[in-house]
């Protein structure tokens, strides 16, 4: 985890823990990871694997996203960079390929927040926003869609959520509308 000029760059083989430790992270990421699994799995997991697996309730990729990161590709030793949203919306960009870094922006503030069933289960719909330096605010969530997603708040009304055991589709729109407003609040209040 290094500071680049004006952003953060993760290598792909870091794990978890250590974005939860660095202070170079923004604190909303640190916290993400720290809610992404309990401890003995943060050690373990690696940034890379975390984006490879897509896992469609992770907080941090939703966190990822609202940071508008890109990520590194390299494949038959030319790196690209791509958003990580191409990403996880087309997993055929990685066939052939090794993720190995990302980049999210050193400054900025950010908010998060979610819903689950218990503080310490998986969430039914989180949100994550991120106001740029320049003013730009990102919004970005899981339990929406396939994968955590970036999200225009002013179409909300347009989300489609999948249903589960957890709740229906109405059930997740509505929780979307709630959280989607109080992270956007908070960052364009300043909340970091």
């Amino acid at each position: 985890i290094d500071a680049d000029g004006d952003a953060v760059r993760i290598g792909a083989t870091a794990r978890l823990q250590d974005l939860v430790d660095s202070s170079l992270v923004p604190s909303v990421l640190r916290d993400l990871a720290r809610r992404e699994a309990p401890s003995t799995i943060r050690t373990m997991a690696t940034v890379g694997g975390t984006i490879g697996t897509a896992e469609p309730e992770s907080e941090l990729l939703a966190g990822f996203l609202a940071f508008d990161a890109r990520a590194t590709v390299v494949r038959a030793g030319s790196p690209t960079e791509h958003d990580l949203s191409d990403l996880l919306a087309n997993a055929a960009l990685l066939n052939g390929a090794v993720i190995t870094a990302i980049s999210v922006p050193a400054t900025g503030s950010g908010a998060a927040d979610r819903t689950g069933r218990t503080p310490m289960d998986r969430p039914i719909v989180a949100a994550v926003a991120f106001r740029s330096a320049e003013g730009t605010v990102r919004l970005a969530m899981t339990g929406v869609g396939t994968h955590p997603v970036v999200v225009d708040p002013a179409n909300l009304a347009d989300l489609d959520p999948p249903s589960d055991f957890r709740g229906s589709s109405d059930y997740r729109k509505r929780l979307a509308e709630v959280l989607a407003q109080r992270v956007v609040d908070a960052v364009e209040g300043g909340a970091g």
